[in-house]
């Protein structure tokens, strides 16, 4: 039985991005110009970065010890989180808003405005996948050889050529307010946040299989590494749901959480509440041990 208990609650704690390395030790938050790197266990940050703009999102490499940031001054940021230390950045013509590995980590996403970008990570370099005609609202990946693209009022799937440069389309369909998005690992499923609603697209049968009405925005979604769960976020919390039967399983409740993260063997999540500039909240769950 999937289960969590909150750990801690860090009191004007804002963030616009979070996440959880992948062997749940560290966690990263990003208030408006600031990184913080945490233990998990010790529920203390250990780094603090200041940066000159906004930063927009923060990802762990899948199997090294290095954290990726982007920000508004468009600057891409490789970080050893062990250390603190900056090893690398690269610098865009626009703002970095979103940023997603391939769980093997050989390839990272990088959403610049209108294009996405990827940055073959065992060669280091970085080149343009495509530019399309509005604004990358999410990404993701269901291995390294398909990816998906939410925008403003619809969502694609790609697959990749040989070289990874991908022009061949797969499957692109209407969907209003498609904020964020996240792929099944085992199946055809898409996930997507819909404006007020959470849906399941099965694009094999070309059909909607699942719809849960939130009342309220919904923010980001995360599909477990395990296949088992879905979880999504909204400002009552994050709610989890099957991902078989999509029964809803709990709803970890905390204010207005637009940004969350969740380990990979799910044990962790995260949810982030900015309030405003201000103030916020950041909540901490464990999985329960039975």
């Amino acid at each position: 039985m999937l289960s969590y208990k909150l750990e801690k609650t860090l009191v004007d704690h804002k963030v616009r991005a979070v996440d959880i390395s992948p062997d749940g030790q560290y966690f990263a938050t990003a208030d408006f110009f600031h990184l913080y790197i945490w233990s998990w266990k010790s529920k203390e940050n250990e780094t603090k970065l200041k940066f000159n703009d906004y930063v927009n999102a923060v990802v762990f490499h899948p199997i090294e010890p290095l954290l990726v940031v982007g920000c508004g001054d468009r600057i891409l940021r490789v970080i050893d989180f062990r250390t603190g230390q900056i090893i690398g950045q690269t610098k865009f013509e626009k703002a970095i808003t979103s940023l997603k590995f391939t769980r093997d980590g050989s390839f990272l996403g990088i959403v610049v405005d209108d294009t996405v970008y990827f940055l073959n990570w065992n060669e280091q370099t970085i080149f343009p996948y495509k530019t399309f005609n509005q604004s990358v609202e999410g990404i993701d990946f269901r291995d390294k050889l398909e990816l998906g693209v939410s925008f403003g009022n619809n969502v694609q799937t790609f697959f990749f050529t040989a070289d990874h440069s991908g022009t061949k389309f797969k499957v692109g369909y209407e969907n209003q307010n498609a904020y964020s998005i996240a792929m099944s690992r085992f199946g055809p499923e898409i996930a997507v946040a819909a404006g007020t609603t959470f849906k399941v697209y099965d694009h094999l049968d070309e059909k909607f299989v699942f719809e849960y009405e939130a009342n309220t925005q919904v923010h980001h979604i995360n599909w477990f590494d395990n296949g088992k769960y879905i979880a999504f976020s909204s400002f009552k919390g994050v709610t989890i749901i099957d991902g078989y039967s999509y029964k809803i399983v709990q709803t970890l409740e905390g204010e207005s959480g637009p940004v969350f993260a969740v380990s990979n063997d799910g044990s962790k999540v995260i949810l982030g509440a900015n309030v405003n500039r201000h103030s916020g909240t950041t909540h901490l769950w464990s999985m329960r041990d039975y």
